[in-house]
């Protein structure tokens, strides 16, 4: 096991001010994706670890009841961003339009899919919100992290594990920077 950190650069705005877990969700026709249902159970985990409010995005045209069906499958709050503009997806619009949330809102988590659309807008999203990124993980958990460099204990980090070479994990811990993606 490998551990890895990102972000030790000290941040201007309190972490506190950072709330929620949220997940981008998909959808598949004029339902949610398989895989964005398994997002929100992921993200219900997290969420319920860390005492906050798991929320779900989507974005789109036409989004019908997609919003009821994530709370219904456990989402505490959903974000819908239904407009004609998103009836055809274009990474650099939907980006602006996250950015825009992200700074708004301040999410302490944002999660994404391993999806073709996932791995095209968190680390755009990422960069232009200047926070690390941990791809292709395969577990998220939520636990205190004690850097003995700057004897600094960071407390409830969402860890982001994925795998490394050969069968070992790397843990990925970005206690300084919001959202944690």
């Amino acid at each position: 096991e490998f551990v890895v950190f990102l972000g030790w650069n000290v941040m201007s705005e309190a972490l506190l001010d950072y709330r929620g877990v949220w997940v981008y969700l998909q959808r598949e026709g004029d339902q949610l994706s398989k895989e964005s249902l398994e997002l929100l159970a992921a993200g219900r985990k997290v969420a319920d670890k860390l005492g906050q409010r798991l929320v779900g995005l989507i974005m789109g045209h036409d989004l019908g009841d997609i919003a009821g069906a994530a709370v219904a499958y456990g989402a505490d709050e959903v974000i819908c961003v239904d407009h004609p503009s998103l009836a055809i997806y274009f990474s650099l619009r939907y980006i602006d339009i996250l950015a825009s949330l992200v700074r708004e809102r301040k999410p302490n988590a944002f999660i994404f899919l391993a999806t073709e659309i996932g791995k095209d807008l968190a680390p755009r999203l990422a960069y232009r919100v200047r926070t690390g990124l941990a791809t292709d993980n395969i577990e998220l958990e939520v636990e205190d992290y004690y850097n003995p460099q700057f004897k600094e204990t960071f407390k409830s980090l969402m860890i982001q594990i994925r795998p490394d070479f050969g069968t070992r994990v790397a843990k990925i811990y970005t206690p300084r920077h919001r959202p944690q993606m």
